[in-house]
């Protein structure tokens, strides 16, 4: 599609959110600031929907929605003006820093993926390092390893001590040498689940309070999950700060986070004054917390928050340009679904069903196994096993809907005239290029089992949480399932296909793969029961 934004009429829209951070203010340095506005507002299928600036942090954050290649080449030509005019030896502010552009992230808004974003990273770093020889990180789902997930663990020593940290073995930078820009330092550049950034501002000089209070509720010191918090102290109005990231609002709700800071607040002997929320945020966050203070019983965001109406509306205007996706119904939505008397989505979708929670539960460990000491050695590993599965997880989701689509095809041929030799001939002809389709997405199934159950061999070999043995044997089981049925939906549909040859091969790669991935499930279940049984 073209950069125009918004999209022509008829179209569906993909937008990405980007939300950089720069190393300067509009307090401290107005024709900075100003020049950076003006190139987000330049970049044809970028719209600038939120700048805000902070004297006492000195830094920038500027929210952009637009088109995937607009975000890319507007995040880049941000990235190029700041190298132009910030000079990070001359840089002071609150706030931690180790770049003139410090962070990139790119977050999915609309008909894009995570994937789509992580790809987009990279694209951006390695433009950014070729370009302008600036060195760049990959952070949060785009990052290469474990360590470098966590912003704050990259940005650790800030510009200064960068130099230094470049030449440790473990920090060389994903996309260019060991050594910074001079002027410009190092990027981190990743793709994100949407981050809620907010501050809390408190009624006392004393910046220890702030500190102790943000040590307190930050997931790294043993606080509330996904929240990261930092103190500072707010020069220019006699106050303290804690300000707040929350990289996931679902994990831990704001509404949770206000109250215990108050709390903390009042036990210091102080109180919040204010609190203030830094660039966009996503509506379900304070919905939730509406919800919360309000007491609202059994509220429902998308029923009864009214832009989620007119946006549905306005989507409603536009021709639909595919299927809605199985994978965005309810638990309950898809079993009733089934349940119908509808032929499908039937055992095919069931089975691809199977064969996502089986990635997803693999990933679980995966995750539960990394940021714990006693589980350090099988970090590396449970961190690439996790992102693999998040993958497989999403194509098992594809082929759910695509099982279904398939079926809708066979059906549509059967229902096609027959009246004359030629619509007999090409009914029959689409019937059986229906048939084969249909052949195809369950073997694709199967091919997607054998690869997603060696990631659980993997976790079981080298080594994972096993608290957490049981989780892994149900998703041993559940690729056993999944393989299983979409085996047999391979055979139904190869009973009625005339082309020899095409059976012959479809039934020997489909004999094969289930011969392995039962044999392969069979003794992962037999190990897991073992480590259970002690």
């Amino acid at each position: 599609m073209p950069l125009g934004f918004p999209p022509e009429r008829g179209e569906m829209a993909k937008l990405v959110e980007c939300i950089p951070n720069f190393s300067c203010s509009k307090e401290r340095s107005p024709e900075v600031y100003e020049a950076l506005v003006k190139v987000a507002e330049g970049v044809p299928g970028c719209t600038l929907f939120d700048a805000q600036t902070d004297g006492d942090h000195n830094r920038s954050v500027f929210t952009m929605i637009g088109s995937p290649e607009a975000i890319e080449e507007v995040a880049f030509q941000l990235t190029k003006k700041a190298a132009e005019l910030i000079d990070m030896r001359e840089h002071q502010g609150a706030h931690k820093r180790m770049g003139a552009t410090d962070v990139i992230p790119f977050v999915p808004q609309m008909d894009v993926t995570v994937a789509d974003c992580v790809a987009m990273s990279k694209r951006v770093a390695k433009r950014i390092w070729e370009e302008l020889q600036i060195p760049c990180f990959l952070y949060e789902d785009s990052a290469t390893s474990p360590n470098r997930k966590n912003l704050a663990t990259i940005r650790k020593g800030e510009f200064e001590g960068m130099p230094e940290k470049l030449l440790q073995e473990e920090w060389a930078p994903d996309y260019g040498e060991r050594k910074i820009h001079p002027t410009a330092g190092v990027t981190a550049v990743g793709a994100r689940f949407p981050l809620v950034a907010f501050n809390m501002n408190l009624a006392t000089p004393d910046v220890s309070i702030a500190k102790k209070i943000a040590r307190t509720i930050r997931a790294s010191s043993g606080g509330f999950r996904s929240c990261k918090a930092m103190g500072f102290k707010l020069e220019d109005r006699g106050m303290t700060q804690v300000s707040v990231n929350m990289v996931n609002y679902e994990d831990t709700p704001l509404w949770l986070v206000y109250e215990t800071v108050k709390t903390l607040a009042e036990h210091w002997g102080t109180h919040i004054v204010e609190s203030e929320l830094v660039g966009l945020t996503p509506a379900k966050a304070l919905a939730d917390t509406a919800e919360y203070y309000f007491n609202i019983k059994d509220f429902d965001c998308k029923k009864q928050v009214i832009e989620y109406h007119l946006i549905d509306l306005a989507q409603g205007l536009q021709p639909k340009v595919k299927e809605p996706e199985l994978s965005d119904l309810t638990v309950r939505g898809f079993a009733d679904l089934v349940a119908s008397d509808a032929p499908a989505p039937g055992g095919g979708s069931v089975a691809a069903l199977y064969g996502a929670i089986g990635s997803a539960l693999t990933a679980m460990v995966a995750g539960l196994t990394q940021g714990r000491k006693k589980y350090a050695a099988f970090a590396e590993n449970a961190f690439a096993v996790q992102a693999k599965c998040m993958d497989l997880k999403e194509r098992f989701l594809d082929v759910m809907h695509r099982d279904t689509l398939a079926f809708n095809v066979v059906s549509k041929a059967y229902g096609m005239p027959r009246d004359t030799d030629e619509e007999k001939v090409a009914r029959r002809s689409a019937i059986q290029e229906g048939l084969k389709g249909c052949t195809k997405t369950p073997l694709e199934m199967m091919e997607l089992c054998e690869e997603a159950i060696a990631f659980t061999r993997s976790l079981l070999s080298v080594g994972f949480n096993e608290t957490s043995a049981s989780d892994l044997g149900v998703s041993v089981l559940s690729f056993q399932s999944a393989v299983q049925g979409a085996w047999l939906n391979v055979l139904i549909n190869l009973g009625s296909i005339k082309d020899e040859t095409f059976v012959s091969e479809y039934k020997a790669k489909g004999q094969g793969i289930l011969e392995r991935v039962l044999k392969e499930a069979a003794d992962l279940y037999g190990e897991i029961t073992k480590k259970i049984e002690g």
